[in-house]
């Protein structure tokens, strides 16, 4: 399949309004919707599909008040947001062997093997989902739209995020699922680029939706994106999120608006049909990290939490790694083996800077340079990513996929499949 190139001009940015924010009445556990799906070459051709909207109702009145309240005295509006799916985590759960969930569960310590950005402190609110649930509705998935694209400065999209989402993507194109991704033009030559390391007929078949990297868009165009793909899954790995006052914040507490794309849109908008979301993130001011508690601010005292909730909150110490493990558990489920070896591994890492990629952390441009904390005097960080040597990244990689494919493993069935996993 060809791909497709989605360019954005400059407009208004979109805050879902009341009338599509989804009741959360009837939300239990991980649900698949029987949809009907357009071929491949009409998802293509096909521009203006017109699908029949749920009914929603305005089910955040205390967030209402609040604006409200703003208007009225003057102040930015809290920006409107769709509640997400309710997760049943104990009814996901059962739909897995002890033996594989155990399993499982030994990822989070990996996760969270690295605290130093307080992720320890998060508390998930009752009713999302965690690292299981999240492989679980991608199992179930049959379409799965990706999203991803951190820029830390304008022309600097870091390297945490299209490594792991290209790996995700390459997971479950070889688990025969349909896969498309969205993200900025510096972002989405970052991930084309890991794809053609991977295999390059992935690469062919992955669709790309190219936008621009602002926070203003076109009217109509993440709804146009959900309509012509359809997907079953919606995942947001190291995306920015707007905080509590629409803006969209780095950890140092900038403001990076004017060259992130509002990617966290599709999020929301994803919420409020009903799908299936989830969201990767190792700081809280990603798209999806809403509604978590213990959140630190920014390291200049703003407000850096993003607003919007995903069903399914993945905290990782790297979003890469994150999305890695889904990956491989992907991977396990279909019998594919494991996603790379160590020599490709380090390609794409090495690519990710050849391509313009920075470290999030110490800005750096050279793989493993050695660098000093502006911050905190005498404390240093390596270029890869998110501060954290090659070496310590080919290291969580390695574990993860001992994890996922060393030992046999039984997941459910996608029973909106005739041939099950």
């Amino acid at each position: 399949m060809g791909i497709i190139m989605l360019r954005t001009i400059s407009a208004k940015t979109l805050h879902p309004t009341q009338d599509q924010l989804l009741s959360s009445a009837n939300r239990k556990g991980i649900k698949n919707r029987k949809r009907s799906y357009l071929s491949r070459r009409n998802l293509i051709e096909e521009k203006n599909t017109n699908l029949e909207q749920p009914k929603v109702n305005y089910s955040n009145r205390h967030l209402n008040l609040l604006n409200i309240r703003a208007r009225t005295q003057g102040t930015t509006p809290l920006p409107n947001f769709s509640p997400p799916l309710f997760v049943n985590i104990e009814q996901s759960k059962q739909v897995f062997s002890k033996a594989t969930w155990n399993r499982m569960n030994l990822i989070t310590p990996l996760l969270m093997s690295f605290q130093a950005r307080g992720i320890g402190n998060f508390v998930r609110h009752s009713g999302a989902g965690n690292f299981n649930t999240a492989v679980h509705a991608l199992l179930q998935a049959n379409r799965v739209l990706l999203c991803t694209g951190f820029n830390v400065a304008e022309n600097m999209p870091e390297t945490d995020g299209p490594l792991g989402t290209a790996l995700l993507a390459y997971a479950c194109f070889r688990a025969d699922k349909y896969v498309v991704l969205v993200a900025d033009q510096h972002n989405a030559r970052l991930v084309r680029t890991q794809l053609s390391v991977l295999d390059a007929a992935c690469l062919k078949n992955v669709v790309i939706e190219e936008v621009r990297a602002s926070s203003q868009a076109p009217s109509g165009l993440w709804e146009n994106v959900l309509d012509r793909h359809q997907p079953d899954a919606v995942v947001h790995t190291e995306v920015p999120g707007r905080n509590k006052d629409g803006k969209y914040l780095n950890m140092r507490g900038i403001e990076i608006s004017d060259f992130n794309a509002a990617l966290d849109s599709i999020a929301d908008l994803a919420n409020a049909r009903g799908l299936n979301t989830i969201s990767v993130g190792d700081g809280g001011n990603e798209a999806g990290m809403g509604n978590i508690k213990g959140i630190p601010k920014a390291l200049n005292g703003e407000e850096m939490q993003a607003v919007i909730p995903a069903a399914h909150q993945v905290i990782a110490w790297n979003s890469n790694l994150g999305a890695i493990a889904m990956g491989e558990f992907i991977m396990s489920a279909a019998g594919k083996g494991p996603s790379c070896d160590e020599k490709q591994f380090a390609k794409l890492l090495e690519a990710l800077f050849l391509k313009g990629a920075v470290d999030g952390v110490t800005r750096g441009k050279n793989i493993d340079e050695k660098v000093e904390n502006s911050a905190s005097p005498g404390h240093y960080g390596f270029t890869c990513v998110d501060g954290a040597r090659s070496a310590v990244h080919l290291g969580n990689l390695l574990q993860v996929q001992d994890i996922a494919h060393n030992v046999p493993l039984i997941f459910p069935a996608n029973t909106s499949k005739k041939n099950t996993l």
